[in-house]
């Protein structure tokens, strides 16, 4: 099995660094599942990064999200992105966990 064949899952993945490495993943071969509570709102994640022209937005816990656009945007058609909730990603080879923790050192 070569590495691209495996599917990442990003638990809460619809922040400041489960964007970009769906995005960085996608763009490399993966197959990947970008997971939220809200299903919609990844599907609409996934439906912005597939057109490649890149994403702006403001991060829920601050700070800004960027993702530039591909040289070529319709390459982004081909990518194995995909929208989904966290049950979902039960199918994954590989889970990565993104959602906001709090640490008591961090206060």
């Amino acid at each position: 099995m070569s590495c691209t064949a495996l599917k990442i899952g990003i638990l809460g993945g619809t922040g400041r660094m489960g964007i970009p490495l769906a995005a960085n993943w996608a763009n490399s071969g993966f197959d990947v599942l970008l997971t939220s509570r809200d299903k919609s709102r990844a599907q609409k994640i996934v439906d912005q990064l597939k057109t490649g022209t890149g994403l702006s937005m403001n991060a829920v816990a601050g700070g800004g999200i960027e993702v530039p656009p591909l040289p070529d945007p319709s390459a982004a058609k081909e990518w194995r992105l995909t929208a989904g909730t966290v049950d979902d990603a039960a199918d994954a080879d590989v889970i990565v966990r993104h959602a906001a923790r709090r640490y008591p050192w961090a206060d």
